[in-house]
């Protein structure tokens, strides 16, 4: 079944109930806000819970519940659920009394501020995020595109927040890009530029000292005698048949 009714949780015998008062605050953490009630009896347990301004369905039942003092008095903080957002009626109510109260709850502005926003190591600050959450960090280019995934994620405090988490942008990279805070449930970004590291190409150095001589390699082997000797009588016959030639003419 969709969300109950709470009025109806008080009993059919509405009529049996005693209508106290209900007052709720915001505290310094976006998590959780300051209730106080009266007109309660004695000791007793009080349950308390958000309900849908138009129709009345339940909307979230708080797992805190209070005790009330001699008076029938309580004042406690009580942590606000998690992505629920608008405007609602809080209730207080134990089975003999209700009290309700109109109660807003805003979006927190999520916001990241980056010290300095010109280097390759920034430290990172954090705000607005819902409490003790972890955040990723990471680097986006101007389409958008995730480009770098920083390995230290950071988690909020009670409060939502993150201090000084400091960060170093890999020297491949330089330019402007978007630094990305992210939870679960928000986002927050800064626009950082990354200087160019790399530098000038240096001059070309000067030539190297000639090497020493290499070893000697290994002499090589005799020659075929009878070769040699072949060669050499074809030699003489050839003079022998040049010198006849030469006779012949004259």
């Amino acid at each position: 079944m969709l969300c109950s009714i709470l009025v109806a949780a008080f009993t059919s015998s509405a009529g049996a109930l005693t209508t106290g008062t209900l007052t709720a605050s915001a505290t310094s953490n976006n998590s959780v806000i300051a209730v106080s009630g009266s007109g309660f009896n004695a000791s007793e347990t009080v349950h308390m819970g958000l309900l849908n301004g138009t129709n009345g369905y339940s909307v979230y039942n708080f797992t805190e519940t209070v005790t009330t003092d001699s008076a029938g008095s309580f004042s406690a903080n009580i942590t606000l659920p998690t992505g629920v957002y608008g405007s609602f009626n809080m209730t207080a109510y134990t089975s003999t009394v209700a009290a309700y109260t109109e109660y807003t709850i805003s979006q927190a502005t999520t916001a990241i501020t980056v010290t300095p926003d010109d280097s390759n190591i920034i430290a990172v600050n954090g705000t607005g995020f819902n409490a003790s959450e972890t955040v990723a960090l990471t680097l986006a280019d101007s389409d958008g595109t995730t480009v770098y995934t920083f390995a230290n994620s950071t988690k909020t405090d009670a409060r939502g927040n993150f201090t000084s988490t400091t960060v170093i942008i890999p020297t491949n990279l330089n330019g402007s890009y978007t630094l990305v805070a992210s939870t679960s449930s928000a986002t927050a970004n800064a626009t950082i530029t990354v200087p160019d590291l790399t530098g000038p190409t240096g001059a070309t150095g000067a030539t190297g000292v000639t090497g020493e001589d290499g070893v000697a390699g290994e002499q090589g082997a005799a020659a075929d005698s009878t070769v040699v000797y072949a060669a050499v009588a074809l030699s003489v016959v050839a003079i022998a048949i040049a010198v006849l030639a030469i006779m012949k003419k004259r």
